[in-house]
């Protein structure tokens, strides 16, 4: 029996000004759109909570270990601009 692939799934939430919600969206655009071309990702998807204006919900679906994300994915380049890291 062929061994099962490691597989994480990271859920978040994000609380923002809800009178900036659509600068938070552009914002995050470019992220979202790294981690989707990201070969390791499986899914990704931010979900908007409508009955608490500002609160979102991101799911994402890697196809790696955990120790992977704290360890490599954490540390990327793309990860760490403007942080002391």
């Amino acid at each position: 029996m062929a061994a099962e692939k490691p597989s994480i799934s990271v859920h978040v939430k994000l609380t923002v000004d809800p009178s900036k919600t659509e600068e938070f969206l552009r914002a995050l655009r470019p992220t979202f759109e790294e981690i989707s071309a990201d070969p390791l990702n499986t899914f990704i998807e931010i979900y908007r909570d409508d009955k608490n204006p500002g609160v979102f919900r991101l799911v994402e679906n890697w196809d790696v270990t955990a120790e992977y994300m704290m360890t490599v994915r954490d540390r990327s380049p793309e990860h760490t601009k403007g942080s002391n890291k």
